[in-house]
């Protein structure tokens, strides 16, 4: 990961109405300063793109997609070649040639093993010839595809996912105070003016982490730091200026959490009332007695949490009926309860979800200092004892750990 580099900002001084911050590019190695990533989808076909002038000799079963940043096309392709299977091209020059670029790394692992059927996921990271804030250099995006035999995958059979490891970072001074600064462009616009999508994130506590409730705000509404409502003026596309202005409009300080809690296997685990998204009031953990109760953090643009729905799905239709429970909060936007509904219903996620809306700042999410998905805690419905939690909670041991638990408990029928 990339060090910050820290460029000057005039203040805000009484009787300056705004000030223009400098911002410097990091073309890769971003996406773990933002704290998480929002996959994005580049369907791809058969069709070459009437552009591509020259492909590599013996290309075989190939499949093609255009990425677009802002203005800017770059064409892709997944194909094989005599001795290497599933090859990743993407023209980083955009000059028609997937022969002359960069290689992408593009690297093979198996995700589901015999008596299931081997199924394997190529994964890795490609540059594209955008250009941030008077950078030359081409910026970087993560890219995956799973196995298009995957039959729990289907709608993701000719899909490319990606998503940026690039950004802009700088400090700005309000009120006095000096703090680091980022601007993400995680839905891939390729110009950090567009009207949705880009997020400012201020670091408010100078912990060096920016994913918090009172961190990131988004660039088009007016947000309040240390008692004073700001608004963001102008952002250059390229990224290499944002404006910050005084406004005029007031709204309530959120003021960040305390560093993120800690919880100990062994130890009891928090609760919480919520209701879930058929508007039915939640007891978490004291209403299941009898059982153990896994509370899962996610949303339906999380990549990685789309990658462990099987483990947890097989994990459900094993050990419900012998006393497993679930219970999702989905980090999902604003105004996605539809998408939300029907996505569980499509994946066949009975268990009940808590959604308010609130991205990263939901409020359960806060509660447990969430700022990465998916996260899971295991915990003991009868005792409240936090039992398992973060990756022993992933990949296809879940079913066992859930078996070895479920051993002596009697579940309540």
């Amino acid at each position: 990961m990339r060090s910050f580099f820290f460029l000057g900002a005039l203040a805000l001084v009484c009787g300056a109405t705004a000030q223009t911050v400098k911002l410097k590019p990091v073309t890769s190695g971003f996406m773990p300063k933002m704290g998480g990533y929002m996959p994005q989808r580049l369907p791809l076909t058969d069709t070459k793109p009437t552009n591509i002038t020259k492909l590599p000799d013996g290309l075989m079963n190939a499949k093609f997609g255009v990425l677009k940043l802002g203005k800017h096309s770059f064409d892709v392709c997944i194909g094989d070649i005599p001795g290497n299977p599933s090859h990743l091209f993407v023209d980083t020059n955009g000059n028609g040639d997937l022969t002359d670029d960069p290689a992408p790394v593009w690297n093979k692992r198996q995700y589901s093993k015999a008596p299931a059927p081997e199924l394997f996921q190529h994964m890795g990271s490609a540059q594209i010839g955008f250009h941030l804030a008077g950078s030359k250099d081409p910026v970087t995006i993560g890219v995956y595809a799973f196995d298009p035999a995957d039959e729990k995958r289907a709608q993701l059979k000719d899909v490319l996912l990606f998503y940026t490891d690039y950004g802009v970072e700088g400090e700005v001074k309000l009120n006095g105070k000096t703090y680091p600064i980022i601007l993400t462009d995680e839905q891939a616009h390729g110009d950090f003016s567009a009207p949705t999508g880009i997020t400012l994130m201020i670091d408010t506590t100078g912990d060096g982490k920016f994913r918090a409730s009172g961190k990131d705000f988004k660039s088009t509404e007016p947000f309040n730091i240390a008692g004073t409502t700001y608004e963001i003026g102008k952002i250059s596309p390229d990224g290499s200026s944002v404006t910050f202005k005084v406004s005029d409009k007031k709204v309530a300080e959120i003021v960040p959490p305390p560093p993120l809690p800690t919880y100990t296997v062994g130890k009891p685990f928090p609760g919480f009332v919520a209701k879930t998204m058929d508007q039915k009031e939640v007891n978490f953990p004291s209403q299941y007695k009898g059982h153990i109760v896994m509370l899962d953090f996610w949303a339906t643009w999380c990549g990685p949490c789309i990658e462990e729905l099987p483990n947890v799905i097989n994990a459900y239709s094993k050990f419900h009926d012998k006393g497993f429970d679930i219970l999702g909060v989905t980090l999902d936007q604003k105004d996605a309860a539809q998408k939300v509904t029907d996505f569980t219903k499509a994946k066949n996620m009975p268990w009940p979800q808590i959604y308010d809306g609130g991205f990263w700042q939901a409020a359960i999410a806060v509660k447990y200092g969430v700022n990465s998905i998916p996260r899971a805690y295991l915990v003991d419905g009868d005792t409240g004892i936090l039992l398992a939690q973060g990756d022993t909670l992933r990949g296809e041991g879940l079913s066992k750990l859930i078996e070895d638990f479920l051993k002596g408990k009697k579940p309540n029928q």
